[in-house]
């Protein structure tokens, strides 16, 4: 039998908090980065600060329409994986559950659950479920 560990993730506009054996990790839902040319390097990931020449992208109130949400989204959710089972090589993926989903209805236009679980899934999860 491999183990799997299972992570938490509760969602609102706000903030991600990440739970685990005990663990908790809140994240606000955003990102500072870098953009040269089409590249997007994270410089700050779920921290309010000023970083000078960096782009901030809050997840959940897109005003630079030429930014990528959905990597942006998929960085923060690797991040937040990461920092939960400090880097440790694992024998099989995490799975995760995420709690809240629901509320971002009207800002993903109803596509909420399957874009969480892409995002989730190509930042390197097992599987995916939702509950409220």
């Amino acid at each position: 039998m491999i183990f799997s560990p299972t992570i938490h993730v509760h969602i609102s506009r706000e903030h991600f908090v990440f739970q685990y054996e005990g663990q908790e990790l809140h994240l606000e839902a955003c990102i500072h980065y870098l953009l040269e040319g089409n590249e997007v390097t994270p410089v700050a990931i779920g921290d309010r600060v000023e970083i000078p020449n960096a782009h901030f992208a809050d997840l959940f109130k897109p005003k630079e329409p030429y930014t990528d949400h959905f990597y942006l989204l998929q960085l923060l959710l690797e991040y937040g994986f990461g920092r939960m089972l400090g880097k440790r090589l694992l024998p099989s993926k995490p799975d995760v559950i995420f709690h809240g989903v629901e509320q971002l209805y009207e800002i993903l236009s109803g596509y909420q659950f399957g874009i969480f679980e892409k995002a989730a899934l190509q930042a390197g999860v097992r599987s995916v479920k939702f509950e409220q």
